[in-house]
Protein backbone atom coordinates (compact mmCIF):
# COMPACT_ATOMS: atom_id res chain seq x y z
CA UNK A 1 0.00 0.00 0.00
CA UNK A 2 2.98 2.43 0.70
CA UNK A 3 4.61 1.75 -2.65
CA UNK A 4 1.14 2.32 -4.00
CA UNK A 5 0.79 5.96 -2.60
CA UNK A 6 4.30 6.55 -3.49
CA UNK A 7 3.93 6.15 -6.98
CA UNK A 8 0.71 7.89 -7.22
CA UNK A 9 -1.11 4.71 -7.64
CA UNK A 10 -4.72 4.32 -6.05
CA UNK A 11 -4.38 2.38 -2.85
CA UNK A 12 -7.78 -0.14 -2.23
CA UNK A 13 -8.34 -2.43 0.89
CA UNK A 14 -7.27 -5.51 -1.42
CA UNK A 15 -3.72 -3.91 -1.64
CA UNK A 16 -2.95 -4.45 2.27
CA UNK A 17 -3.25 -8.57 1.52
CA UNK A 18 -1.67 -8.36 -2.17
CA UNK A 19 1.33 -9.91 -0.10
CA UNK A 20 -0.45 -13.19 0.88
CA UNK A 21 -1.81 -13.23 -2.99
CA UNK A 22 1.72 -14.18 -5.11
CA UNK A 23 4.68 -15.17 -5.67
CA UNK A 24 5.86 -13.31 -2.42
CA UNK A 25 4.34 -15.18 0.40
CA UNK A 26 6.52 -18.11 -0.33
CA UNK A 27 9.33 -15.95 0.45
CA UNK A 28 8.06 -14.15 3.38
CA UNK A 29 7.19 -17.67 4.81
CA UNK A 30 10.55 -19.14 4.23
CA UNK A 31 12.59 -16.00 6.01
CA UNK A 32 10.47 -15.75 9.01
CA UNK A 33 10.52 -19.89 9.64
CA UNK A 34 14.61 -19.45 8.71
CA UNK A 35 15.23 -16.11 11.04
CA UNK A 36 12.80 -17.99 13.83
CA UNK A 37 15.21 -21.01 13.41
CA UNK A 38 18.63 -18.81 13.86
CA UNK A 39 17.35 -17.59 16.51
CA UNK A 40 16.50 -20.74 18.09
CA UNK A 41 19.43 -22.05 17.54
CA UNK A 42 20.85 -19.22 19.40
CA UNK A 43 18.91 -19.50 21.95
CA UNK A 44 19.66 -23.74 22.70
CA UNK A 45 23.85 -22.80 22.13
CA UNK A 46 23.56 -19.57 24.73
CA UNK A 47 21.21 -22.06 27.40
CA UNK A 48 23.57 -24.84 27.00
CA UNK A 49 26.97 -22.58 27.18
CA UNK A 50 26.00 -20.75 30.07
CA UNK A 51 23.83 -22.66 31.90
CA UNK A 52 25.42 -26.19 30.90
CA UNK A 53 24.55 -28.13 34.08
CA UNK A 54 22.04 -26.04 35.73
CA UNK A 55 19.56 -26.62 33.01
CA UNK A 56 17.82 -29.15 35.17
CA UNK A 57 17.93 -27.71 38.22
CA UNK A 58 16.43 -24.64 36.88
CA UNK A 59 13.72 -26.65 35.14
CA UNK A 60 13.05 -28.30 38.89
CA UNK A 61 13.04 -24.87 40.25
CA UNK A 62 10.13 -23.81 37.23
CA UNK A 63 8.32 -27.04 37.98
CA UNK A 64 8.23 -25.32 41.79
CA UNK A 65 7.09 -22.10 41.18
CA UNK A 66 3.01 -24.08 40.24
CA UNK A 67 3.64 -24.94 43.91
CA UNK A 68 0.57 -23.37 46.30
CA UNK A 69 3.68 -23.15 49.36
CA UNK A 70 4.76 -19.93 49.39
CA UNK A 71 8.53 -21.15 51.15
CA UNK A 72 8.86 -23.71 47.97
CA UNK A 73 7.96 -20.88 45.41
CA UNK A 74 10.48 -18.39 47.02
CA UNK A 75 13.16 -20.89 47.17
CA UNK A 76 12.40 -21.26 43.30
CA UNK A 77 12.63 -17.51 42.84
CA UNK A 78 16.07 -18.28 44.58
CA UNK A 79 17.29 -20.53 42.83
CA UNK A 80 16.82 -19.31 39.00
CA UNK A 81 17.77 -15.74 40.38
CA UNK A 82 21.32 -17.26 41.53
CA UNK A 83 21.91 -18.80 38.59
CA UNK A 84 23.21 -17.44 35.71
CA UNK A 85 19.01 -17.90 33.87
CA UNK A 86 19.30 -14.02 33.94
CA UNK A 87 22.69 -13.41 31.97
CA UNK A 88 22.16 -16.13 29.60
CA UNK A 89 18.40 -14.84 28.77
CA UNK A 90 20.09 -11.29 28.38
CA UNK A 91 22.39 -12.88 26.38
CA UNK A 92 19.57 -14.81 24.34
CA UNK A 93 17.99 -11.43 23.87
CA UNK A 94 20.88 -9.86 22.52
CA UNK A 95 21.15 -12.95 19.96
CA UNK A 96 17.87 -12.52 18.86
CA UNK A 97 18.05 -8.39 17.93
CA UNK A 98 20.96 -8.61 16.42
CA UNK A 99 19.53 -11.34 14.08
CA UNK A 100 16.49 -9.20 14.00
CA UNK A 101 18.45 -6.36 12.82
CA UNK A 102 20.41 -8.44 10.29
CA UNK A 103 17.50 -9.50 8.58
CA UNK A 104 15.16 -6.44 9.29
CA UNK A 105 14.71 -5.18 5.59
CA UNK A 106 14.73 -8.14 3.98
CA UNK A 107 10.82 -9.01 3.60
CA UNK A 108 10.76 -5.41 1.36
CA UNK A 109 13.66 -6.58 -0.63
CA UNK A 110 11.79 -9.47 -1.88
CA UNK A 111 8.23 -7.21 -2.09
CA UNK A 112 10.26 -4.18 -4.03
CA UNK A 113 13.34 -5.45 -5.72
CA UNK A 114 12.08 -8.95 -6.79
CA UNK A 115 14.89 -10.69 -4.73
CA UNK A 116 14.22 -14.21 -3.84
CA UNK A 117 14.81 -15.80 -0.71
CA UNK A 118 18.24 -16.05 0.08
CA UNK A 119 19.27 -13.21 -1.94
CA UNK A 120 16.71 -10.72 -0.25
CA UNK A 121 18.49 -12.12 3.31
CA UNK A 122 21.82 -11.50 2.04
CA UNK A 123 20.74 -8.32 0.89
CA UNK A 124 19.40 -7.14 4.27
CA UNK A 125 22.28 -8.41 5.74
CA UNK A 126 24.83 -6.57 3.60
CA UNK A 127 23.29 -3.57 4.03
CA UNK A 128 22.90 -3.79 8.17
CA UNK A 129 26.22 -4.50 8.63
CA UNK A 130 27.27 -1.63 6.65
CA UNK A 131 24.87 0.65 8.89
CA UNK A 132 24.59 -1.41 11.81
CA UNK A 133 24.14 1.37 14.99
CA UNK A 134 22.05 2.93 12.58
CA UNK A 135 19.70 0.24 11.68
CA UNK A 136 19.92 -1.06 15.51
CA UNK A 137 18.91 2.56 17.32
CA UNK A 138 16.12 2.66 14.64
CA UNK A 139 15.22 -1.57 15.42
CA UNK A 140 15.55 -0.17 18.96
CA UNK A 141 12.81 2.63 18.59
CA UNK A 142 10.53 0.40 16.77
CA UNK A 143 10.56 -2.12 19.72
CA UNK A 144 9.91 0.58 22.25
CA UNK A 145 6.81 1.96 20.27
CA UNK A 146 5.35 -1.82 19.70
CA UNK A 147 6.58 -2.08 23.68
CA UNK A 148 4.42 1.02 24.59
CA UNK A 149 1.62 -0.06 22.48
CA UNK A 150 1.57 -3.24 24.17
CA UNK A 151 1.80 -1.76 27.58
CA UNK A 152 -1.44 0.18 26.68
CA UNK A 153 -3.68 -3.29 27.32
CA UNK A 154 -2.47 -4.33 24.08
CA UNK A 155 -4.95 -1.56 22.27
CA UNK A 156 -1.83 0.36 21.52
CA UNK A 157 -0.46 -2.28 18.92
CA UNK A 158 -3.42 -1.05 16.63
CA UNK A 159 -1.69 1.62 16.16
CA UNK A 160 2.19 1.28 16.47
CA UNK A 161 2.29 -2.32 14.03
CA UNK A 162 1.18 0.33 11.32
CA UNK A 163 3.39 3.01 12.22
CA UNK A 164 6.46 0.39 12.67
CA UNK A 165 5.86 -0.79 9.37
CA UNK A 166 5.55 2.74 7.58
CA UNK A 167 8.52 3.34 9.31
CA UNK A 168 10.30 0.64 8.28
CA UNK A 169 9.01 1.44 4.35
CA UNK A 170 9.93 5.12 4.83
CA UNK A 171 13.93 3.71 5.96
CA UNK A 172 13.98 1.36 3.26
CA UNK A 173 12.95 3.97 0.78
CA UNK A 174 15.25 6.45 1.99
CA UNK A 175 18.47 4.68 2.61
CA UNK A 176 18.21 1.34 0.36
CA UNK A 177 16.79 2.54 -2.93
CA UNK A 178 18.80 6.08 -2.51
CA UNK A 179 22.20 3.86 -2.13
CA UNK A 180 22.96 2.35 -5.34
CA UNK A 181 25.46 -0.39 -4.12
CA UNK A 182 22.80 -2.49 -3.39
Amino acid sequence: VSQSRYTGETADFSKFFGVFSNRYYLAFISQNIFVTLISIIGFGAAAVFLLGDQIETIISAIEQLQSKDRQEVEAAVELIIGSNFGVAFFIVLLISFFISILYFFAPLFVVLHDLGFWASLEASRQYAIKRFWDLFIFVLLIFLLNLAGVMLCCVGLVISIPVSYLAMYNAFKDQIDSNSSL
